[in-house]
């Protein structure tokens, strides 16, 4: 059963996915593209120096889990996050786990619920990790509702209006400039791991050996 759940968030996904372009230039990182699934381990291993960074997102959206585990490392290591152009479905999420939020006051940040890559149908299974990843950024019930609520064949549009209403801090600026001390190679993948501390009950979806 497990197994057949996993496939399913495995495979949630916003549009057909080609992986994200993730390129480092100084503290600037900049994901490009649809999640896919080796998308964390690249974002992981190609920030693996960087003491702070500023994590420029453009993207219709991937696949749910690598998201949601670029998310946890993004707050873990306390990265901002900035969104110029369009940032969709789990590339949202993404954008929620910066420890500073930056957009631009016509930046299109867009949500849908989780559905099956795979059928098209809804996926409760994925609405209810998304949530507890949600919850453990900090985010209100009623953020959260704002999120997941909307079927996965529409989008909302996340208004600076609605992100003062739900709680959520952002800026609009243009992207914000941070400077990097050397940084050696973090156990990011302990980092990564305290998230199933967060929500115990979706331990298993964790990326292997975490």
């Amino acid at each position: 059963m497990r197994t057949a759940a996993l496939v399913a968030l495995l495979a949630s996904a916003a549009l057909p996915s080609h992986a994200a372009q993730i390129e480092v230039n100084q503290s600037n990182v900049t994901i490009d593209g649809d999640i896919e699934l080796n998308d964390f381990e690249t974002f992981r291993s190609k920030t693996a120096f960087l003491n702070k960074a500023v994590v420029i997102l453009k993207s219709d959206g991937g696949k749910l889990l690598p998201a949601i585990w670029i998310g946890e490392l993004v707050r873990a290591r306390r990265f901002v996050t900035y969104v110029q152009d369009r940032c969709e479905s789990a590339c949202g999420l993404i954008w929620l786990a910066g420890s500073l939020r930056f957009r631009t006051s016509t930046s299109l940040i867009g949500f849908h619920s989780s559905y099956d890559g795979r059928t098209g149908n809804a996926l409760s299974l994925g609405n209810d990790v998304a949530g507890a990843y949600l919850a453990g950024l900090g985010l209100s019930s009623q953020a959260i509702e704002f999120v997941m609520s909307v079927d996965p064949a529409d989008m909302i549009y996340m208004t600076p209006n609605d992100a003062k209403r739900l709680g959520i801090e952002l800026t609009i600026t243009d992207p914000p400039a941070v400077t990097n001390k050397p940084r050696t190679a973090a156990k990011d993948a302990g980092l990564v791991a305290d998230k199933c501390q967060n929500y115990p009950r979706y331990v298993w979806i964790c990326p292997s050996g975490r």
